[in-house]
């Protein structure tokens, strides 16, 4: 609010110069008692006064805060002409000027407070005489129970957030709790809520389950009312209820809910009163009641409960990016061109779902173009708070309406900084002490007000951290786009500050963008706070705008990249000046200087931040005793040491004060100096050469907190003048950085030394070449009390050992060592008890890191730096301790290098057989008797004598083992141990983070309201997390209070009953006998304990890691369907087990994507850090080439936590990924997937072994493997099948095993061939053999009786002997494509036109042609022949389920198929058959269709309307076709969404220029590409 901050600028200078001693003008007390009681007046006004954003409200604050200005105008430009013109005398001609210009000012603002209380009194609201202490103009008890709410912002809510909020609801302990929600406005707290809320879990959990909306103007009677209608209890009506007062609606309130189990959702609080005032109609009936509420306060959360609950953080990109596209493009995926602009956008709306919701929304409405949305990416704010009646605007601006007026100023001026800055917190509040605009409390600086009022802008979610500091402070902020376009729009409202914006071609135009008007330069004239930013401004206009500064002569601050331009004179009443950035004074290509003492004309200055050049000579001269108000001077860059004028100490509002390297000259002498300057306000003094800490000094500066001393070469008899022991008496220094120079003489660094002394005041430390002892450092600096930061940097200590006292640095959190000469040193929790932080950085000769470190309890990370091989040992060896120890808080970080390693096989094996094939077949002969004959019998002679040996040791193995009898085997010969007593095997725990929302899907699957007893199958590959989704399910306290027993047991491979049953009765915790006394039992007499343990109650087993459906057959006697929503679930790798138990997948769990693994690679490696950028190309690499597997992501991001985290090494870990996996851990990884191996039938294993051959991630042709199956010759023969078909069978084991996984599949592809979890393309070989003139005579017939797949071709004219006819007799072909080359059609000779023509024409190759019923899948091209006739040779084959009909294939324009034909149709594709202009078709023609494809068919007037009906129907695609025809598939998708057929997709295209295509919208049934 500009008013307010004007009126305490106000009265700020009139402070600054009443305290001065010896200020610039005199004021006249009088006036100075009337100006300040009436300012005091209307700052008590506006800090009750409520601001609803009426422009009422906005004119009223404009005549304030124009008179305050009015005020400041006067008595600063005064200063001006007083100091400019020479005068230091306080009396004469502008005196009485400056007398009668007040004397007007005090008029205007008295004439004001009388308008003020005016409308006070108007209202009623309070009485004259009580302002303004006891006025408040805020209805406390208003009506509104409602407030706007963000429904439907995400789509996509946090599944992991959702289920610890339902924990925390339905969890112990039992008595009531409060459940606070925080975040920013448009965060989705409100969505979230309800989510939870509509649960059938929590609708079930609770007895009584209400919601109401608070809002910022609450009524407490209407509040509780709502609950009581929302209750459902209570069965009077509103208007009823309405009649009641406040305490009968509490009491109702409070019978309804006592004794039962209640959940109350309170949205949208705004302060503690409200809850002040109900939490006694809310019983404690200690059955486990809750309170939910939502709120943007963070500090409420502490209020409530004393931490921040669940606090909502902004979507990261890929989050923002998944969210963006639901809203967009709903189930569809997000076209290809669009996906780069799409993430450009989403990242724009820098994670707010209220931002990506509003935008989604209009772009979901919108034409789908890239230039479309580059223009949307252009103007992403505007629109976002223009679109939906500026719903986003007007959420956000209620958290800067609801704050209090002091904070106001504050949070506008966050605006000043450049869109997605990284703002420096200490920067901030200087710039806000300096403004003038920080109200004054006793007791308290300037600076720890800012810093109080930053933390009550953070603790209402409206700006963020950005990075904390190492001593516990925040460092950096940040602030929302959308919250600082908020701020631009007020303070442009209110006219508190300016950022001009050129226009641009794509410029929104709105009524509030008038700074972006060409008469901007006019429009800068009145403003009193200028920013401009050089990166959203092209060079030319920042430079016409600063040219336009000289008619800007009431400009107060002033914020720009200069590039060497200062600003005119007629800016005489500048008070803030930053006129560079850290980037543009370092840049070699700059061509303008500052002339540093020109910038000193602007007397008034309170805050002086700019750049100089290298070497430019920035000396100063006596004219800065002119700044008489300066209060922050920093000057960067790398200039020349200068020496500051003496008159330094006669500026006694100096605060801060950085330079590069300066000299500090000594203070005056008393009797020079009249009056004495005491600078009580100075706090920051960096970087001082060769500081004197005199006794004078210390006096001079009591309240200094920062100091930076660099200490070079100088004498003896100068080094005493330092006098370096009085640094202890700086009794407010918190922070010290004290160096001593490289070319110090020794004498004079031993005396520097040795009377260094620290205050007791010190909370960060950092020494540089002290050259200090370990021990004296340790008594110097351990026993200091507050110390929390100490930096040792080089040659800081010397010694090579460090033994540190008991007791000592009681307080350090952080140590940071850069020491080459330390090489052992003893430490533990007695020496750094509150250690968090250590940071070893290039101690190359250290040993190891003392054991004793681990051991302190608050340490959180170690950091090792080009140590030593030993110490990166240690520090590893104390990791290892602590994870043992089950310290997962401490990370370790280090430099480690591996060397590759390389196993190298070799294995030759020759084949006796098949060398001598060889032999023969090249020495040429064909006998089978001879020399080679005598040869290979004894070299098969002596194989099988090797195998007959082997034999016997088999057999012996097998008799040693009791297990059969040697005249049993082989036929009944089995080595698995059916009953092998083991009952545990390896799980994944703790391999999935981000569980999605299968976990809420299993939890009301258990839950749901089916009594039956079921069974619920979790299914996946090994490694994918099913153990860990089952445990954490199994864990939830919600589960076990639904159920009356719960029991988990481990079935594994070699099961044993009588374990499963000891295993199950145990679990249950219903049986006190011990597992001895279990173990006694038979399996009966366990069984029949089981059945009766659980009749009766609602129980749930989870039985982890089955193998086969037998052990079901054994157990599922003895658990008895007690109708009462039993549950069994199971785990296992076998899809077909699914199948057996519930003739579906059950829950399949998937591999991961690229942006999940991505994800989970992160909280694995970084936890909740963030992840540093250098590695976010190569992190994202590796997760990727984990391939979706959890397990994997988990071995390698464990490695890679507990690793050196530079780039080289996240590349080598990259390159060895897969050897790493498999060998870090204990090879984990390796042996859980290799269970899978072991538990294959010996028969597959070979076809398993053989998918290595493939290079890595290749679709693999199913066909192509088949083939290669039986050419290896390891497929078993069985009877009545065909190798191609054992293959097929094979393959199927394999992908029900989740070993292997279709990636594409065919529709005539067997069912269920496209589950599992690897690689495997189901598809056509393209090089498939055509048969050119195929004859298909009877000898041919006879000689492939097993032909499966035929493609031919017939380019002649002479087709008797093609014998077509006989295409019937091939009783085992499936597939055939049948082509009449086109070569025909384009004959230009008129006698070979007319022969070709002959026998197409008569049909003489069709009508002969005869198909046979085992025909799967039939292609025909350039046949000629008639609709009617293709319908009736095809239509009706009984197995067809694909048919494509390629150019020319049929003639005419209609095509009345009849009903019955194509029975087994699935999929129909017609391309470029030109004519065919009707086609009527509906399910009586095909019942079966799944997929119809048309192309090219620019004639066809419409898709049969017949053709939506079919319930089969999933897929219509139309290419190139008439808009006719486009327009009818529309049709037909609106009348199937309008029936909620939700699985029939409809997609378009068309190349045309001019289509209408770009006309129609895409819907969920419908899409456009």
């Amino acid at each position: 609010m500009a008013a307010y901050a004007t009126l305490v600028s106000v009265m700020h200078t009139i402070e600054q110069i009443q305290l001065h001693p010896s200020p610039p003008i005199s004021l006249d007390h009088k006036q100075v008692q009337s100006l300040t009681e009436t300012i005091t007046f209307l700052q008590g006004f506006l800090e009750v006064y409520p601001h609803d954003g009426t422009q009422e409200a906005y004119d009223l604050e404009g005549r304030i805060r124009d008179a305050a200005h009015a005020a400041e105008d006067v008595i600063e430009s005064h200063i001006v002409d007083r100091i400019r013109g020479g005068s230091t005398s306080s009396h004469g001609e502008n005196s009485n000027d400056l007398y009668q210009d007040l004397g007007q000012v005090i008029k205007d603002m008295d004439f004001i407070k009388k308008e003020v209380v005016l409308e006070i009194k108007a209202k009623k609201e309070i009485q004259d005489d009580k302002l303004p202490t006891q006025y408040s103009i805020l209805p406390v008890g208003s009506s509104t129970t409602s407030a706007p709410t963000s429904e439907n912002i995400m789509e996509g809510l946090d599944d992991i957030l959702i289920m610890d909020i339902v924990e925390r609801l339905t969890g112990h302990p039992s008595k009531r709790q409060i459940i606070p929600i925080a975040g920013m406005g448009g965060i989705g707290k409100t969505t979230l809520a309800r989510n939870v809320y509509a649960k059938s879990i929590i609708v079930e959990y609770f007895d009584i389950c209400a919601w109401v909306t608070i809002s910022q103007d609450y009524n407490v009677k209407e509040i509780l009312l709502e609950i009581l209608l929302s209750s459902k209890k209570v069965e009077s009506s509103r208007e009823s209820l309405r009649g009641m007062s406040e305490e009968e609606l509490g009491g109702k309130v409070y019978k309804t809910l006592f004794g039962r189990r209640y959940l109350i959702v309170m949205d949208d609080i705004w302060s503690i009163e409200v809850w002040d005032k109900l939490k006694f109609f809310f019983p404690d009936n200690n059955n486990g009641s809750r309170i939910m509420i939502t709120t943007r306060m963070s500090n409420l959360s502490f209020d409530f409960i004393g931490s921040e609950g669940f606090s909502m953080k902004l979507l990261d990109d890929d989050k923002s990016w998944n969210l963006f596209c639901k809203k967009v493009f709903g189930e569809e995926g997000c076209p290809p061109k669009l996906e780069e602009i799409g993430k450009k956008i989403a990242k724009t709306c820098k994670g707010l779902p209220l931002s990506i919701a509003v935008i989604g929304g209009l772009l979901a409405k919108s034409e789908r173009t890239r230039q479309y949305w580059e223009y949307i990416a252009d103007n992403l704010n505007p629109i976002v708070n223009l679109e939906d009646e500026a719903r986003c605007l007007k959420i956000l601006s209620m958290s800067y309406f609801n704050l209090p007026v002091h904070l106001k100023p504050c949070f506008l001026y966050m605006g000043v900084f450049n869109e997605d800055m990284d703002i420096s917190v200490s920067r901030l509040v200087r710039l806000w002490v300096a403004e003038g605009f920080l109200k004054p409390i006793s007791g308290k600086c300037l600076e720890a007000v800012a810093e109080d009022y930053l933390k009550s802008l953070m603790d209402r979610n409206l700006i963020s951290v950005h990075r904390w500091g190492s001593s516990g402070k925040i460092k950096y902020c940040k602030i929302h786009d959308l919250m600082r376009d908020l701020c631009l729009r007020e303070a442009h409202k209110e006219k508190f500050f300016c950022v001009p914006r050129e226009r641009s071609p794509n410029m929104l135009q709105s009524k509030n963008n008038e700074e972006h008007s060409p008469n901007m330069l006019q429009s800068i004239n009145n403003e009193r706070c200028i920013t401009i930013h050089s990166s959203i401004l092209s060079r030319e206009y920042a430079i016409q705008l600063l040219f336009g500064l000289p008619f800007a002569s009431l400009v107060r601050s002033l914020i720009y990249n200069s590039e060497g331009y200062l600003p005119p004179h007629t800016c005489r009443l500048l008070r803030v000046l930053q006129a560079a950035d850290m980037k543009l004074y370092n840049e070699k290509a700059r061509k303008y200087e500052y002339f540093v003492n020109d910038i000193f004309q602007f007397v008034n200055l309170r805050y002086l931040d700019f750049g100089v050049e290298r070497y430019l000579n920035a000396k100063f001269h006596s004219s800065k005793c002119l700044l008489w108000n300066l209060q922050t001077l920093i000057i960067k860059g790398d200039s020349e040491e200068v020496v500051a004028p003496s008159e330094i100490w006669m500026m006694p509002h100096l605060r801060h004060v950085k330079l590069e390297n300066f000299y500090l000259p000594d203070p005056p002498s008393v009797e020079e100096e009249k009056p004495v300057f005491v600078l009580r306000n100075l706090q920051t003094l960096s970087r001082v050469i060769n500081f004197g800490c005199s006794e004078d000094v210390v006096k001079r500066i009591p309240n200094i907190k920062k100091l930076r001393v660099v200490y070079e070469k100088d004498s003896d008899e100068g080094a005493r003048r330092y006098c370096t022991e009085n640094f202890i008496c700086l009794h407010k220094l918190e922070s010290l950085d004290f160096t001593f120079g490289d070319y110090m003489d020794k004498r004079t660094h031993s005396y520097l030394s040795q009377n260094l002394t620290f205050p007791y005041s010190l909370r960060k430390l950092a020494l540089c070449r002290t050259h200090l002892g370990w021990e004296e450092m340790s008594s110097k600096v351990g026993s200091l009390p507050l110390l929390q930061v100490l930096k040792l940097k080089d040659d800081s200590c010397k010694g090579s050992e460090w033994k540190p006292v008991e007791g000592q640095f009681c307080s350090l959190k952080v140590l940071e060592i850069q020491e080459d000469d330390l090489e052992y040193w003893t430490a533990d929790e007695t020496n750094f008890p509150c250690l968090e932080q250590l940071l070893l950085l290039v101690p190359s000769k250290l040993k190891e890191v003392p054991s004793g470190i681990g051991d302190i309890p608050t340490l959180r990370s170690i950091r090792l730096d080009l140590c030593c091989n030993s110490a990166v040992i240690s520090a590893k060896k104390i990791a290892d301790e602590q994870e043992e120890l089950g310290n997962l808080d401490l990370q370790v970080q280090a430099t480690v290098w591996k060397e590759d390693t390389e196993i190298q096989e070799s294995m030759l094996t020759q084949d006796v057989i098949e060398s001598h094939i060889v032999d023969r077949i090249r020495g040429g002969s064909t006998s089978s008797h001879g020399e080679n004959s005598n040869e290979l019998y004894q070299d098969l002679g002596q194989v099988i004598k090797d195998m007959d040996f082997i034999k016997k040791e088999v057999v012996l193995e097998i008799k040693a083992k009791k297990e059969i009898q040697d005249d049993k085997l082989p036929t009944q010969y089995s080595i698995l141990p059916v009953g092998s007593s083991t009952t545990s095997s390896p799980t994944s725990e703790n391999i999935i983070v981000d569980l999605d929302g299968i976990l809420i899907e299993i939890m009301e699957r258990l839950t749901g309201q089916q009594s039956k007893r079921l069974i619920i199958p979790i299914v996946g590959m090994g490694g994918i997390g099913k153990t860990t989704l089952a445990r954490n399910v199994y864990a939830k306290p919600i589960i076990k209070e639904y159920f009356d027993i719960c029991a988990l047991v481990t079935i594994s491979q070699d099961y044993n009953l009588q374990e499963i049953l000891v295993e199950i009765l145990l679990g249950s915790k219903k049986y006190e006998s011990s597992r001895e006394s279990l173990r006694g039992m038979s399996e009966e007499e366990l069984g029949e304990k089981i059945y009766k343990t659980l009749s009766g109650r609602r129980y749930l087993i989870v039985m982890d890691d089955m193998w086969s459906i037998e052990v079901w057959d054994k157990l599922k006697f003895f658990c008895p369907d007690n109708n009462n929503g039993s549950r069994i679930m199971i785990t296992t790798r076998l899809s077909k087990l699914a199948y057996d138990f519930i003739g579906s997948d059950g829950f399949r769990m998937k591999l991961l994507d690229d942006d999940t693994s991505w994800n989970l690679l992160c909280k694995k490696v970084f936890g909740e850090e963030g992840y540093p950028p250098e590695l976010e190309e190569i992190g994202k690499k590796i997760a990727k080439t984990c391939k979706g597997l959890p397990l994997s992501i988990e071995v390698i991001g464990g490695l890679l936590g507990k690793s050196k985290r530079t780039p080289q090494y996240w590349k080598y870990i990259a390159e060895n990924l897969n050897a790493i996996v498999n060998l870090e851990d204990g090879a984990r990884c390796l042996k859980i997937l290799s269970l899978s191996y072991v538990n294959l039938p010996v028969h597959l294993k070979p076809c398993f072994l053989y998918m290595g051959v493939f290079p890595e991630d290749i679709g693999i042709p199913v066909s192509r493997l088949v083939r290669l199956w039986v050419a290896e010759g390891f497929l078993r023969p069985i009877s009545e099948k065909c190798l191609e078909e054992v293959a097929e069978d094979y393959l199927k084991h394999l992908i029900d095993r989740n070993l292997i996984s279709a990636c594409q599949v065919q529709l005539t592809s067997p069912p269920g061939s496209s589950r599992g979890q690897a690689r495997l393309c189901f598809e056509e070989p393209t090089n498939a053999l055509e048969i050119r003139d195929f004859r298909c005579g009877e000898d041919v017939v006879k000689r492939i009786p097993n032909i499966k797949k035929l493609k031919v071709v017939y380019f002649k004219g002479s087709n008797e002997g093609s014998r077509t006819d006989n295409f019937s007799r091939l009783h085992e072909l499936e597939s055939l494509a049948c082509k009449f080359d086109y070569f025909w059609r384009n004959l230009t000779s008129p006698l070979v036109r007319t022969y070709s023509q002959r026998y197409l024409t008569s049909g003489y190759l069709w009508q002969n042609l005869t198909f046979p019923h085992s025909l799967k899948k039939l292609t025909i091209d350039n046949s000629g022949v008639d609709w009617e006739e293709m319908s009736s040779k095809v239509g009706s084959l009984p197995l067809l389920q694909v048919l494509k009909l390629n150019r020319g294939a049929c003639k005419g324009p209609r095509w009345e198929p009849v009903e019955g034909q194509f029975c087994s149709l699935k999929a129909l594709i017609i391309r470029r058959c030109s004519d065919l202009e009707y086609w009527t078709a509906d399910q009586t023609n095909f019942p079966l269709l799944e997929q119809l494809v048309l192309q090219e068919l620019n004639k066809l007037t419409e898709v049969p309307s017949g053709i939506g009906d079919i319930p089969t129907l999933r897929s219509i695609e139309l290419r190139c076709c008439s808009d006719s025809a486009v327009i009818s598939a529309k049709k037909i998708a609106d009348e199937q969404e309008e029936l909620e057929n939700l699985d029939l997709q409809v997609q378009v295209s068309r190349w045309l220029e001019g289509s209408m295509l770009g006309s129609l919208q895409s819907s969920r049934n419908f899409r456009v590409w």
